[in-house]
């Protein structure tokens, strides 16, 4: 057919400014791509896509969501819309529900997958790979995929192009593992705002167009935590957060535990706190104290699906790696704190008042006019024993369900109940996300206490010693092995 008479390609005109503008541009191998809603996010990176395969020969694309059906009717549409011409040759063929691909002419495709279908993801390789709504990912979601960052397609000049994920999402709480990833630094973090998107906000005159007044009026009318995501490009905890006063990771959580004068670490002695669980997960915590009473949790087992045998292993270890002086435990399951003692684990029932509990929790983590408190959390401190060293103990099961793996991400998760219309109801929090906070109460409950306990005294039986393991009545009443340990 004469060249004149085909169909031109009319591109339609994009500007794009702010991280939409970065976006488009940036090389990093791993990229998170956040904001507020209606920044104009998807129609960048889906732009990128689509510039990226027209440009690269035999480039191949990746875009992705939770499920290949919820592509469809967002992402798709948007892509069809806003980003191809109208009359470009890759949108011939199946309807956007049924297409796998947009197919380029100079041999690039653009792949459509959901991880609903791993296995069409899993038998390929791809240059640019990028997730929506990447929220509802979890980490295998995420990591599956990137795995298969590999095609290196070559430029028109015959250079190998970047290889590239990109996760594109509106904000979660602050405690999602995409959010923790990219403040690591272990990917590139970009923040999109409602101005970077011409259509609602004019950059010259600094004024919003009337579509733009519009749906900043949709958003204001927003409340909660919805409205801190959308509206503000927020990472923040669901509203009703029963320690949301108090609770500031930036403050109570801490690279290590402070030293003295001499460079010697500030903690006096050690005890630790018991929470069992099995379908919900079990807790260890361990806490040094210093001289002003300061607590700092320096050891976490956080562990779902472990037997009780599992658990006393994992106790036996702790004494001998920090001599507690008593393990305070839940008192649900005295079968338990029983075996514990027949262990020679010095092990009592912990004070239940949940409602004092909390209040003890909430007086520790309030800040002094000098900005510190009574109560910290070691960061990276959840270990478990294994084949006679710790290790990393993160739980792969509950990372994988988006669960909390550690204490302090409950703090966003711990609410109180709400009523018909939303708002809290502040008498009980709801009996979820508490395990490593029921653990902090009961210590904070002991700490708090103690000096209304029978002094301990020192056993005539050093610890790991016939006689100590024997079980003698007076080992296990309000008395404390002593701190020897002759394995060590």
């Amino acid at each position: 057919m004469d060249g004149r008479h085909r169909k031109r390609i009319t591109r339609r005109p994009r500007i794009f400014r702010g991280a939409n503008y970065e976006v488009m541009h940036c090389q990093d191998r791993l990229v998170l791509l956040t904001g507020p809603a209606g920044t104009g996010k998807s129609t960048a990176s889906l732009s990128k896509a689509y510039q990226f395969a027209s440009e690269v020969p035999g480039a191949r694309i990746l875009l992705y969501r939770k499920t290949r059906a919820s592509l469809t009717q967002s992402i798709l549409v948007t892509f069809e819309r806003d980003v191809v011409p109208p009359n470009d040759p890759i949108l011939k063929g199946p309807h956007r529900q049924n297409r796998s691909a947009y197919r380029f002419r100079n041999r690039s495709e653009i792949v459509l997958a959901g991880m609903d279908e791993p296995e069409r993801i899993k038998s390929s390789e791809y240059d640019l790979i990028i997730a929506y709504e990447a929220i509802e990912l979890n980490v295998d979601d995420w990591e599956l995929p990137v795995s298969r960052l590999r095609n290196y397609a070559q430029t028109t000049d015959g250079q190998s192009v970047y290889q590239q994920a990109i996760a594109e999402c509106n904000p979660g709480g602050p405690d999602h593992w995409l959010i923790q990833r990219a403040r690591a630094g272990k990917m590139r973090l970009l923040e999109t705002s409602l101005e970077d998107n011409p259509r609602y906000y004019e950059l010259q005159t600094k004024t919003w167009s009337p579509e733009g007044e519009d749906y900043i009026q949709t958003l204001d009318n927003l409340t909660g935590a919805n409205k801190m995501r959308l509206r503000f490009g927020r990472w923040v905890a669901e509203e009703g957060a029963v320690f949301d006063q108090v609770w500031d990771p930036t403050k109570h959580c801490i690279p290590a535990v402070p030293v003295d004068e001499l460079g010697d670490s500030v903690i006096k002695w050690h005890f630790a706190a018991v929470d069992w669980g099995y379908r919900h997960p079990g807790v260890i915590l361990v806490f040094g104290v210093d001289e002003n009473n300061v607590m700092y949790c320096v050891h976490q087992i956080y562990k779902s699906e472990q037997t009780h045998q599992w658990w006393k292993q994992q106790a036996e270890a702790i004494q001998r790696e920090y001599q507690p002086t008593v393990f305070v435990c839940d008192s649900e399951e005295p079968g338990h704190i029983e075996e514990f003692r027949s262990a020679g684990l010095h092990a009592i029932k912990a004070i239940k008042d949940r409602k004092t509990g909390r209040e003890c929790v909430e007086n520790r983590l309030k800040l002094a006019p000098d900005g510190t408190c009574g109560l910290y959390y070691v960061k990276d401190s959840v270990r478990e024993w294994v084949g006679g060293k710790w290790i990393s103990g993160v739980d792969q099961k509950l990372l994988a369900k988006h669960d909390p793996v550690n204490t302090e991400q409950e703090y966003y998760r711990y609410v109180w109940p709400k009523t018909a219309d939303g708002r809290p109801m502040k008498e009980e929090p709801v009996p979820r996300y508490d395990d490593g906070i029921s653990c902090t109460r009961y210590a904070c409950m002991y700490a708090e206490h103690m000096e209304f306990l029978p002094e301990p005294s020192v056993l005539d039986y050093a610890w790991g010693t016939a006689g100590q393991i024997a079980g003698h009545a007076e080992a296990f009443g309000e008395q404390v092995p002593a701190k020897v340990d002759p394995f060590k």
